[in-house]
């Protein structure tokens, strides 16, 4: 399973809740939350993964950790 790693970048942008990660980042408040959840990954969307590297100037493999269950 694919799961998140931003919680740190967003917390370093000084982005205390999921509302303003939302804002900051340019993407809907049901997936900012969703995304700082941190369960596993259903689907990803290319463009969400894209803005969220953009965001952080990095790579989108960077964004995500893949765990063997």
């Amino acid at each position: 399973m694919f799961y998140w790693r931003v919680a740190e970048r967003v917390a370093d942008r000084g982005w205390a809740n999921a509302r303003q990660f939302a804002k900051g980042a340019g993407i809907s408040y049901p997936v900012a939350w969703q995304i700082l959840l941190g369960g596993p990954i259903g689907r990803i969307d290319c463009v969400t993964l894209d803005r969220l590297a953009r965001v952080f100037d990095c790579s989108p493999w960077e964004l995500l950790e893949y765990r063997r269950e």
